[in-house]
């Protein structure tokens, strides 16, 4: 029996995986089809003698996939495919096992348009990047027996780490908020048994939580854990909590807060690269931004974390995976007691809860400060750009700083400078952009990344975001930034009074 297709069943945000691999015998085939008979796609000899060294697949051959998605999955049976944006970014071999990864970006319904965003991926490495353009030819249809449906795999979030009293807060707070959860603990029962109790009244039907008990600091643990990670793919935020005391060698606090990471971030990546979104956040210490006398070790592997989530988030920003450093003042846990005397400390749950709407609402990775009073971001190194950085974010109590750091929330209708942040906001997070990033006296074909498909991806995202309804006419006159605030706030200004 069909199923009965609607193209308003189409969401932003669904997607689908598979795996394909290209075999030397695919060649003939493609070249019957295209005469392309280039001797680097088939001629080892020749090949050998080239920078490149082997032979690889044509590009065409690793796009035609493209084609399958278009007429198969997004929409599927009606589907016309309009063009597409392709950027080949290292060569693919043959044998090389390849994953293929279709996410709706935007949706048009009145032109029953999909903008699709494909990567395909090796491992950790994008090969290949993308955008397509796919219309449907019907709003209903019955879709044929071929067609091939969405990948469906919840969302997890592993925790090391978990069962120290920062870990359990974070856990407690993923739990509640209907994530599944991989929570790594040192094994030791009694705290393992305390955290899930406590979890066990927040798990909702379905929810699942598996435990991976390993000393981070012993290489054939954190291979087991790298693993589980790897076989359950499923990974969408990392949470590195885990860490040696402030007093321990430098060669355990290096394994836990560097090497772990690295290994771990290598593990999670092929997944959060399939879903094309994920967050790897460090939780770091302000020791890394201020001198503490006999804390350079613990400082200095802390740095090395940064560092190395700073190159994370450079190399994987573009492709939907944000890297964060968390430098947290003083907390009011066990272990800080005794270095806190009567000075002002966070409770865990306040700092799990600042950690999370970092992780999950804010695109632009870097580094944030977060101290009992106050929050401030900037970037590794620490250093905030004077002009264009943000304001402190001052926190009240939690739920004032809930309120404060949402960004989500659509300023009020006096509050007409804030408008024009806000759109920028939305702007350079469509187009990847840093947040210091100079807007002003740019827009369609004048600002990296503003091409004519961005630009309809940024008026349907402020139509989203602002609640706001463009006309048939606005499309053209919006090519500058200026005139898209101006058109944008005279939007909302009649959403308001109409």
């Amino acid at each position: 029996m069909t199923e009965l297709r609607r193209f308003s069943d189409f969401k932003s945000g669904d997607f689908v995986t598979f795996v394909k691999s290209f075999q030397k015998g695919d060649f003939e085939g493609f070249t019957s089809l295209s005469g392309d008979r280039n001797p680097l796609h088939w001629d080892d000899t020749y090949a050998a003698e080239s920078e490149i060294g082997k032979t690889i697949v044509p590009l065409h051959m690793t796009m035609a996939p493209l084609s399958m998605i278009a007429g198969m999955i997004f929409p599927g049976d009606p589907s016309l495919y309009l063009g597409h944006e392709v950027r080949s970014i290292t060569p693919v071999f043959y044998g090389d096992e390849l994953r293929y990864s279709a996410k709706i970006k935007s949706i048009n319904p009145a032109l029953r348009m999909l903008v699709i965003r494909v990567l395909v991926t090796r491992g950790t490495d994008v090969v290949l990047d993308a955008t397509m353009r796919v219309q449907s030819r019907l709003d209903e249809w019955q879709a044929s027996a071929e067609t091939i449906g969405l990948t469906g795999k919840p969302k997890r979030g592993l925790i090391t780490g978990a069962s120290g009293e920062i870990g359990k807060a974070l856990a407690l707070a993923l739990a509640k908020a209907g994530w599944n959860l991989l929570l790594q603990d040192r094994g030791t029962a009694s705290k393992r048994e305390a955290l899930q109790q406590a979890i066990d009244p927040l798990l909702g039907e379905g929810q699942s939580v598996r435990y991976v008990g390993a000393d981070l600091q012993k290489s054939d643990d954190l291979a087991t854990l790298c693993k589980t990670v790897i076989d359950l793919d499923d990974i969408s935020l990392f949470l590195h909590v885990a860490s040696p005391p402030t007093d321990a060698s430098i060669e355990a606090l290096v394994q836990v807060n560097y090497t772990a990471l690295k290994e771990l971030t290598t593990a999670v990546v092929p997944a959060m690269l399939a879903r094309q979104e994920g967050a790897i956040v460090s939780l770091n210490s302000i020791a890394t931004e201020r001198v503490i006398p006999g804390w350079s070790d613990y400082s200095a592997a802390k740095a090395m974390a940064a560092q190395y989530v700073s190159s994370v988030h450079k190399t994987y920003h573009g492709v939907g995976i944000n890297g964060h450093t968390v430098l947290a003042g003083l907390v009011a846990t066990a272990y800080s007691e005794q270095y806190r005397g009567g000075m002002p400390a966070m409770l865990p749950q306040e700092l799990a809860e600042a950690v999370l709407r970092r992780a999950l609402g804010n695109q632009a990775g870097g580094a944030v400060v977060i101290e009992w009073n106050a929050e401030r971001s900037g970037l590794i190194g620490f250093h905030e750009p004077s002009a264009l950085s943000a304001p402190p974010i001052v926190r009240q109590s939690a739920s004032a700083g809930a309120a404060a750091s949402d960004l989500s929330a659509l300023p009020s209708s006096n509050a007409g400078t804030d408008v024009p942040s806000r759109i920028g906001e939305i702007v350079r997070a469509r187009l990847g952009l840093a947040d210091q990033s100079q807007l002003v006296g740019g827009g369609l074909g004048a600002t990296p990344g503003w091409d004519s498909l961005r630009h309809i991806e940024i008026v349907l995202d402020l139509e989203e975001k602002l609640g706001i309804r463009f006309g048939s006419g606005d499309m053209e006159k919006m090519s500058t930034f200026a005139d898209l605030l101006t058109i944008s706030v005279s939007r909302l200004s009649e959403a308001k009074n109409g």
